[in-house]
């Protein structure tokens, strides 16, 4: 297992991903996000199903508690086994796909899929909202956006 780690967010070193090149050109750009949000990151992090098979997830990111599975889908055939790879990992799925059609047909198989598949939240977003919704929900740690040192007080006024 490799983990990515880069003190400069220019580019990330070349992923060893099973997929084809368009494939593995939007998992660099998600797994570049991770990392500009501060996320380590683990290509091609794999896993031993309940059947007994051992199987990979395209990208695991992580960062002070939080652990995201994210699988970057090309087109909507490998959906519901890649749900079946996060829920075994008991973690929130990232499906990352590349356009509206793509994620339409993702989101159609995902509301299809049985409930007992679907024990861990899932999102899909398109690749270019990746490190927003990364910034949304885990903003950045620094000390210009923690402490008490930092939080404008106001004087309490004397009442008369």
């Amino acid at each position: 297992m490799r983990i990515l780690k880069s003190a400069s967010h220019e580019g990330v070193p070349a992923l060893r991903l099973r997929g084809k090149a368009f494939h593995n050109h939007l998992a660099a750009q998600v797994a570049r996000d991770f990392l500009r949000a501060g996320f380590g990151v683990w290509p091609e992090y794999g896993l031993r199903l309940a059947d007994g098979r051992r199987d990979f997830v395209d990208l695991l990111a992580g960062r002070e508690g939080a652990t995201i599975a994210c699988e970057v889908e090309t087109t909507a055939r490998h959906v519901l086994e890649n749900v079946a790879k996060a829920q075994a990992l008991r973690l929130t799925l990232w499906i990352v796909v590349p356009n509206r059609q793509v994620w339409s047909a993702v989101a159609r198989k995902v509301r299809k899929m049985p409930r007992t598949l679907a024990a861990a939240p899932i999102q899909i977003l398109l690749v270019g909202e990746v490190f927003q919704r990364l910034t949304s929900c885990f903003p950045p740690s620094s000390a210009a956006n923690t402490g008490a040192e930092n939080r404008e007080t106001i004087p309490e006024r004397k009442r008369p």
